[in-house]
């Protein structure tokens, strides 16, 4: 489901969508305004992900070999060609609404939001699996505005992670100009390459710095474990690594699911059933969680910032408490988390805080340390 500004609720199934308007004083008096059926698409097949909501209101929807651009009432605007990959491409709008980042089997490609007019990087790259596209806007010292996009995919043995500059011209502002981001030998872009990789991840933005900010990814590093790393935007340089546990079987971490940060910048990401959590800012792990959800699980947090488990197969959606492990590596402060399982021993004074639910099972306090918990989730 998808819903816009103004309030257009979007269902989207396998071969349909459905329009409701949505009535907040009286949700039950919701209106039917449009859907396509079946018949009018015979072919249509649409997958998890491949619906995105955009600034305007429009909606487009990626089926087969094809991306569709609907106004609100599902009247097509513009086609465009694709070639779809296992998982189905991903889609991401940019922050000034005028570009569509989509990734496909031949890696990314850049759809005019209004008029469908395509372009594509040079130095493409195959993927049978493919993550949506992390992109960030950034001011440049000359005032122009443009858009850094970074596209993960991977195929066979191995998987691929690259960075593409989208630097349109002020006065053509709608013409994609795509560059390279940093060096790399084909000169599309920096390029990592011979690992499989999660979804991307931007950390928070910070005022004037986009520059400044991480890209963390979560890989197969030495031995098949694990890694999970902060990468400089610029050139794709890891800042700092964290390696763990091995990778298991065939996650659904390189077919389409990936981690997801918490308002503290804490990164969360599920794998060989398994919640692992890590201080992404520090590179620590302070939780590893086993449970019973299913392997294909991709996590979201809800407006209140309760972590989310949604199976991409049958959508179904459950809440997870994510469990910290203390001890030496936890932090002394946990704070942000609607809810929390705490378990071990803190190695000095913890003040933990939530807004929900807080399980303590095991836990073990140092003598002379202080152990503090507050109804409280704020982290000032």
């Amino acid at each position: 489901m998808v819903v816009n500004p103004s309030g257009r609720l979007t269902i989207v199934r396998k071969n349909s969508m459905v329009v409701f308007q949505l009535n907040a004083k009286d949700p039950d008096r919701s209106t039917l305004l449009s859907q396509i059926p079946k018949r009018n698409y015979p072919d249509m097949t649409l997958k998890p992900g491949s619906v995105l909501a955009g600034t305007d209101g429009a909606i487009y929807a990626a089926s087969g070999t094809e991306v569709l651009a609907l106004n609100p009432d599902l009247a097509v605007l513009w086609k465009g060609t694709i070639v779809d990959p296992d998982n189905g491409v991903k889609m991401t709008m940019s922050p000034s609404g005028r570009f569509l980042y989509v990734a496909d089997r031949t890696g990314l490609k850049v759809f005019n939001a209004q008029t469908g007019a395509v372009w594509q990087p040079i130095g493409q790259r195959d993927a049978s699996y493919v993550h949506p596209p992390a992109v960030t806007r950034r001011t440049t010292p000359a005032g122009t505005e443009e858009d850094w996009i970074f596209v993960a995919g991977n195929a066979g043995s191995s998987g691929w992670l690259r960075g593409v500059i989208n630097s349109p011209a002020k006065d053509k502002p709608g013409i994609a100009r795509l560059l390279p981001l940093g060096t790399g030998k084909d000169q599309g872009g920096w390029e990592k390459a011979g690992v499989f990789f999660s979804r991307p991840v931007l950390d928070a933005a910070t005022a004037g710095e986009s520059s400044k900010r991480l890209l963390y990814v979560v890989t197969t590093g030495a031995s098949n474990n694990l890694a999970m790393e902060a990468l400089r935007l610029d050139n794709g340089a890891a800042v700092y690594t964290w390696s763990g546990e091995a990778a298991g079987g065939s996650p659904y971490l390189w077919q389409g699911g990936g981690p997801v940060l918490d308002a503290r910048g804490n990164l969360f990401f599920w794998n060989d059933a398994t919640l692992y959590g890590i201080d992404a800012k520090a590179g620590k792990l302070f939780s590893v969680a086993p449970g019973s959800l299913s392997s294909k699980t991709d996590l979201a947090f809800g407006p209140d910032g309760t972590l989310l488990a949604t199976h991409l197969e049958t959508g179904a959606t459950r809440v997870v408490v994510p469990r910290f492990q203390l001890g030496v590596n936890s932090p002394s402060r946990i704070c942000g988390i609607p809810n929390l399982w705490l378990t071990g021993s803190p190695s000095g004074d913890l003040v933990a805080k939530a807004n929900g639910l807080i399980v303590l099972n095991d836990l073990k306090t140092r003598l002379g340390s202080t152990f503090t918990i507050s109804a409280s989730g704020g982290c000032q």
